[in-house]
Parts: C-alpha cells; structure tokens; sequence
C-alpha cells in the first residue's frame, strides 16, 4: 500500500510543473530560510519527498546555507540511526573534488564523520544519489606530482647504479680470487 502512494506521489510530481509546486505550502518554507531561486527550491522538494514519501527518511529537515546558497536536507534513516545530509543539485551540474571538500567543511561540524548524498535530480523527475564520506582530501598539485616523480626516478637511478657497482666489485673480487688460486697452484709463480 505504502508503495502505491509512493508511485503515485512520484508520478504527480513528474507532471507537476514549476508553478504547481510554488502551490506547496514547503516552498513557502523554503522561501523562508532565505533561498530566493525557484530552481533550487523545485529540486530540493522533488528530493525532499522522495526522501520522506519513497525513502522513509525520518526525522526530514530543509536547511539553508546562505555562504553556499543551497538548500539541503538533513535526515535519518531510522530512529537511532545517525544525521545524513543530502544535498540536492541539478544532473547538469558539475561536482569536483574540491567542491565536495568545500561541501563537507561547511556542512559538517568538526569531529563528526558524516556522510554527504549528492542527490542528482534529471528534469523527468529520476533521481541518482551518490554519496562521499567526509575525509576527502584535495588533489595533489602538477608541481607536487612532478617533484614526487622526478625524485622516485633519482631514488630509482641510485639504487641500479649501486647495484651495478655491486655487482661490478663482487666480479673484481671474483677474479682477483681467481687470479691468486691461479698463481698459487701455478709452480712457476
């Protein structure tokens, strides 16, 4: 039964347009924690219930970050289970490496390791949810990266010409060795 209501919520909202859901009394909400741009509050709400409506997500809130501009949700997915933040963004958008660090710096409070949902929204309604765990570190600068290489290839280098020098001392040893067993059973030596 539940699930029926969930594919009727979610075909209804496919055919919502975007001046049905200004109808909805969460956008009002929404337009209330500051955010200004309808774009972003229609994906915020077509994620926000298929978090509660389809999901079961308990305990849903909308939270506006003002320094981000973006709305995301908070949640859980079970009474004792622990806050998740899922932010909603457009599948047009683009997501990097140091936009999600900047993602969790703001979003999550120090010392506690949260997950981030990226939740993907298509314009027919398709969400895609990805998530990333805090502790995501910045990519490595070129420079950083050529140094690195440029020094394994010096390490590299000393240690095959120590092991020629080594072999080539060990052959020197081996033949002088062999020159003086040479000499001593030689009776004219």
């Amino acid at each position: 039964m539940v699930y029926e209501v969930s594919f009727t919520l979610l075909y209804v909202l496919a055919k919502m347009n975007e001046d049905d859901m200004e109808l909805h009394p969460m956008v009002e909400k929404m337009y209330a924690l500051g955010c200004k741009s309808k774009r972003k509050i229609s994906l915020t709400l077509r994620v926000f219930f298929d978090l509660c409506e389809v999901k079961g997500m308990w305990d849903t809130q909308c939270i506006y970050n003002s320094k981000l501009d973006l709305i995301y949700i908070t949640g859980k997915w079970g009474k004792k289970d622990s806050t998740e933040i899922v932010v909603p963004m457009s599948a047009s958008s683009s997501v990097s490496p140091c936009s999600l660090i900047e993602l969790q710096s703001e979003l999550i409070p120090e010392g506690e390791r949260k997950i981030i949902t990226i939740a993907f929204v298509v314009g027919d309604s398709s969400i895609c949810y990805y998530q990333a765990e805090s502790g995501l570190h910045p990519p490595d600068s070129p420079e950083t990266v050529r140094k690195r290489r440029n020094q394994e290839e010096r390490r590299q280098c000393r240690a095959v010409e120590m092991i020629h020098k080594a072999r080539d001392m060990l052959s020197n040893v081996l033949e002088s060795e062999s020159v003086d067993e040479t000499t001593a059973s030689d009776p004219k030596g």
